[in-house]
């Protein structure tokens, strides 16, 4: 939205203009915007990416021997803007709602998953201890070993629609 571009110019300092404006985007900033314009958070996420699942599009999805869900923050914040009890507080939150499904699994991928720009490897630590299991980011690295308890993350969206598709974003790193 144009005018909430205006708005973060006015409110932050970007120094760096190859920064994507979303790493800027703390809660506090999206609340103040939000309360300024009388709209509400669900409401705009919504107008953006879509309606959200609702109470029967998880049990249906729970259903599905395929389909686990994990922790990705209740609010889906850039972690790295999050004080460490906010952090651990959202992921809780995200445990009370998803931990009454027999196919959650907690385990936790980093919202837009950047090592450095969206998260700290301190606030791996910290989701560690607060409970998961393992903790996934996004940096297209190879997973050596398996077992460890921070590993990379594959991102697949509508588009990787067919295995031929999913198998490429998975090496693709190796491509390059």
């Amino acid at each position: 939205r144009p005018d909430f571009i205006q708005y973060l110019n006015t409110h932050i300092d970007i120094e760096d203009s190859s920064i994507p404006l979303f790493l800027f985007c703390s809660e506090n900033i999206v609340n103040l915007y939000l309360d300024k314009k009388g709209e509400s958070f669900k409401d705009q996420v919504s107008e953006f990416v879509g309606e959200f699942a609702n109470e029967e599009d998880l049990k249906q999805a729970s259903n599905d021997k395929y389909v686990f869900f994990g922790n990705h923050l209740f609010n889906h914040y850039v972690p790295l803007l999050m004080s460490n009890e906010r952090l651990t507080e959202s992921f809780i939150n995200n445990v009370n709602a998803l931990g009454k499904y027999a196919n959650y699994r907690n385990i936790f991928s980093f919202p837009f998953g950047q090592p450095g720009s969206c998260f700290s490897q301190d606030q791996v630590e910290v989701l560690l201890n607060a409970g998961a299991k393992k903790v996934f980011s996004s940096s297209a690295k190879v997973n050596y070993n398996p077992m460890s308890f921070f590993l990379d993350r594959v991102a697949l969206e509508a588009t990787h629609d067919s295995p031929t598709k999913i198998w490429f974003q998975i090496f693709q790193h190796r491509l390059r």
